[in-house]
């Protein structure tokens, strides 16, 4: 995305979901096709997926979970 976008996602203590508003027309409905999830491996990572489900059933979008882990 770009700078802000980048400094919303790593400043903030809630979750945040990050759309391209360029694949939009103008008066179109945001259009969901995949979630990509980044998981930690800390205690609180997890509680985020029933949001991200529901998310993606109202989308019918798939959802890819990602954990990187130190080489």
């Amino acid at each position: 995305m770009g700078s802000v976008a980048e400094r919303v996602l790593r400043a903030s203590r809630h979750p945040v979901l990050v759309a391209n508003p360029t694949a939009l027309a103008a008066d179109a409905q945001p259009i969901l096709r995949r979630i990509l999830v980044p998981l930690d491996v800390g205690p609180l990572a997890a509680e985020i997926l029933p949001l991200v489900i529901e998310i993606a059933k109202g989308f019918g979008a798939g959802i890819t979970l990602f954990r990187a882990l130190p080489p």
